[in-house]
């Protein structure tokens, strides 16, 4: 179970570097008319002008690549309880993001663009958030002994209080 985690954790990383990826290619040709986060999420960026659209595009970016580092080292470092409280952190970060810039201040689209970043944010969060119960150490209690067994042990000569 870990290691699908693990897996999803990753692809979660990989498609937070892609969008880091083409965010920070937005606005860079002059023959693009239309930018990736203009297109694909800020619709309310259509009456901004060129440098505000590259400079949110360069900051989405940023986010971006900071997500999916914080998402890739929970993935390979699952063992250690900082990262994955750090990755629920970040990835609620993200969700939040997109929920209240769609919802509250409707700067994000709410349609077919939506899906993909709210499942995927979602996904890692469950994940995420399911590793602990996944590490979780068996129980280190001994087993009760039976008077049977404690007659056998004490037959072969072993005390029975350990002074």
């Amino acid at each position: 179970m870990l290691f699908a985690i693990r897996g999803l954790l990753a692809f979660v990383a990989f498609t937070e570097f892609v969008n880091a990826f083409r965010s920070f290619l937005d606005g860079t040709t002059e023959a693009e008319t239309e930018s990736y986060v203009r297109s694909k999420l800020f619709k309310a960026l259509k009456d901004v002008d060129s440098d505000v659209c590259r400079l949110v595009s360069h900051v989405y970016g940023l986010f971006c690549v900071l997500n999916g580092l914080v998402v890739l080292n929970c993935a390979v470092f699952a063992h250690f309880r900082s990262n994955v409280w750090l990755t629920i952190s970040a990835v609620g970060a993200k969700f939040g993001f997109i929920v209240v810039h769609a919802f509250v201040f409707e700067s994000i689209s709410a349609g077919d663009n939506l899906v993909f970043p709210l499942a995927s944010a979602l996904l890692a969060l469950l994940g995420a958030s399911a590793i602990p119960f996944c590490l979780r150490e068996p129980s280190r209690e001994l087993p009760k002994m039976s008077v049977e067994e404690e007659n056998a042990i004490l037959s072969r000569g072993f005390p029975k209080k350990f002074d």
